[in-house]
């Protein structure tokens, strides 16, 4: 099959190449070989090109050649042992989480509860946008945030980094739960949050949030540079919360192994959310993404009900792959970039 492999790091996808008789993978028990027809670019895939993430791969036994992509649309092809939620020729939608081979690819293998089948009012570019970022919003919110529709209204929320995959779909889930929703971005990018649904909108060059907010409710942090001066802005004693997709555990498992590294990297969170429970009754947290069925079947809901729609930036054919790499680096992406397969 076609798809495109990483044999050696390289920055920003640079040593990608598309290969043309790359070994088809084999549906094995409790999943699904998917026939591709869409996937998606996220940071997390070009960062892990160069390098960042390496203990983790090691973790679950992956090495070269590597093949990224985390959102998958297509049709399903075959189905493992044990498998009867779906048939041959389903058109389906889902994840593949870091411990198989990706999406970039002809064919992909899914466990299949992360996967379900895409409506037919679903484009397949429409397809490929929405189940790791909305899947990684709503880990970090609802269960690690312990965010609910019941707790945001009204509440004041703040999404770092509004513009993004993560912060697009952040924005407008929070606005559906009830809450007032403030955001950074470029200036570029004002006009685009607002139409998401921001009510405050932040132009990162020329303001400070920390200067601008205050009594913030919720932080959701998609950016990670400014966690103190974020956290400061948070009520004090209202069990106010921070929760961020952007923290040390992988570069400190890089450097430190990933059984040693993760320990320690957890130590120094538990004593950051002790610290601010005990002074502010404030929650602390760091996200990482916990995909499952119904939470994907929630998300699907609300994607298909028109109640939240993502944007796509760009779409690349797979043979331009490190060019659809190459503009992600960049970090100008507005929503989403697809790749036709």
């Amino acid at each position: 099959m076609r798809a495109a492999v990483l044999r050696e790091y390289g920055p920003g996808g640079s040593t990608l190449k598309v290969e043309n008789d790359y070994p088809t993978p084999v549906a094995g028990p409790g999943h699904v070989l998917v026939r591709v027809k869409t996937s998606a670019i996220n940071p997390i895939d070009v960062r892990m090109s160069a390098g960042y993430g390496r203990a983790r791969l090691a973790s679950l036994g992956k090495g070269f050649p590597l093949v990224f992509g985390r959102d998958v649309a297509g049709t399903v092809e075959a189905l493992g042992a044990g498998v009867d939620r779906f048939a041959i020729g389903d058109e389906v939608w889902g994840m593949i989480v870091s411990r198989e081979p990706g999406a970039l690819a002809e064919f992909a293998v899914v466990p299949a509860e992360l996967l379900v089948k895409k409506p037919a009012s679903v484009s397949w570019r429409d397809a490929a946008t929405l189940p790791y970022v909305a899947l990684t919003t709503w880990t970090a919110l609802a269960k690690d945030g312990g965010v609910t529709p019941g707790t945001c209204q009204g509440k004041l929320a703040l999404v770092i980094g509004g513009a993004g995959g993560t912060g697009s779909f952040a924005i407008q889930l929070l606005k559906l739960w009830g809450a007032k929703v403030a955001t950074t971005c470029s200036a570029r990018n004002a006009d685009y949050v607002k139409q998401l649904g921001a009510d405050i909108v932040i132009d990162y060059a020329k303001q400070d949030f920390a200067k601008e907010l205050h009594d913030v409710d919720l932080i959701y942090d998609t950016v990670g540079n400014e966690e103190d001066k974020a956290i400061g802005t948070l009520r004090t004693g209202t069990n106010a919360a921070y929760v961020t997709i952007v923290h040390p555990t992988l570069p400190v498992t890089d450097e430190m192994g990933w059984e040693a590294g993760y320990k320690h990297v957890h130590a120094m969170k538990d004593a950051k959310a002790a610290e601010q429970k005990q002074k502010f009754g404030r929650h602390y947290n760091w996200s990482m993404i916990k995909p499952d069925t119904p939470s994907l079947d929630t998300v699907t809901k609300l994607f298909t009900d028109g109640k939240i729609k993502m944007h796509i930036d760009h779409v690349y054919p797979l043979a331009e792959i490190r060019e659809a790499f190459a503009r992600s680096a960049a970090n100008h992406v507005r929503g989403k970039l697809v790749v036709e397969i």
